[in-house]
């Protein structure tokens, strides 16, 4: 059985008159009623987690994501301020397409979104919240909170991704209160962007993996993976291809070729059709939870 609720916290900690957001909690309770383990508060990635609402209706969910955990210690789940069921949810609207079947300059495609994302800013701090307020260190703040509202001393933290990133904030900032943390697919406080360079060389690595396996040797260009899509990118610059995918076309340009590199290395939320599961399972890492010594 799930507990939600809804905990009031400051915009801006530390500022006289700073308006309140709400975060979002959800709170599973251990199974065994005489475990002394800390309660693992679990840190979803992203930033972009809208909340357990849907994941909680689904079947399965409890045994598949949950249990593996509650066997353990209570499982507590933080909602993201400022995002999906935590409020003010402030995504931004007013956002357009771009046109598949045209050739879009790079400028053409800036323009209209830093258009967007200024009138979203203004009507945001026309109601009176300070957006610099949304950040981690205020989202460790918000998992401190929520574990004094709950009686905890020491936690747990469990996180993927932005969720270790969040993790590693709340042991920076917040370390008396974190017994055990098992992080994974790190993004340290230092290391939010990526380099172009950096890109390159993870591509670079997976070109060379797959130049390597006999399964997929005979597919490999003769240039190698990694040449053949520099020449792609400059053919396309020079003379973009129309693709029919059933009844749309969409041109391609050197532009959205690599932009759709940079996404599928870059982006986890655009490599989901190419998964075999399209539904998101929680690790288990049970093992390293239940441990004694922190970690």
């Amino acid at each position: 059985v799930a507990r939600r609720g809804i905990l009031d916290v400051p915009n801006v900690r530390g500022r006289e008159s700073s308006p309140m957001v709400q975060v979002e909690f959800h709170r599973f309770p251990c199974e065994d009623p005489e475990s002394k383990a800390p309660p693992i508060f679990l840190l979803r990635g992203g930033p972009g987690f809208e909340g357990l609402r849907r994941d909680i209706t689904r079947k399965r969910f409890y045994e598949d994501n949950v249990q593996r955990h509650t066997r353990i210690a209570a499982l507590v789940v933080v909602g993201q301020r400022g995002i999906g069921s935590s409020t003010p949810n402030t995504a931004c609207g007013g956002f357009e397409r771009e046109a598949l079947h045209e050739r879009v300059t790079f400028e053409e495609t800036v323009e209209p979104i830093a258009a967007a994302c200024k009138e979203c800013r203004e009507r945001w701090e026309a109601e009176g919240y300070d957006l610099s307020g949304f950040n981690v260190i205020e989202a460790a703040a918000d998992v401190i909170d929520v574990a004094d509202a709950l009686g905890y001393d020491r936690i747990t933290l469990l996180g993927t991704s932005f969720g270790s990133h969040w993790g590693m904030t709340i042991m920076r900032f917040h370390k008396e209160r974190v017994a055990r943390a098992v992080l994974s697919g790190l993004e340290g406080p230092n290391h939010t962007y990526d380099m172009p360079s950096y890109v390159l060389a993870a591509l670079e690595r997976s070109a060379a993996a797959a130049e390597a396996s006999d399964t997929l040797a005979e597919h490999v260009p003769v240039d190698g993976l990694v040449e053949s899509f520099r020449q792609m990118s400059a053919a396309l610059d020079e003379e973009p291809e129309v693709v029919a995918l059933g009844t749309f076309e969409v041109l391609v340009d050197g532009r959205r070729l690599r932009a759709a590199a940079l996404g599928t290395s870059g982006r986890t939320s655009s490599r989901r059709a190419t998964r075999m599961r399209r539904e998101w399972q929680w690790p288990d890492w049970s093992e390293a939870l239940c441990g004694q010594a922190p970690s």
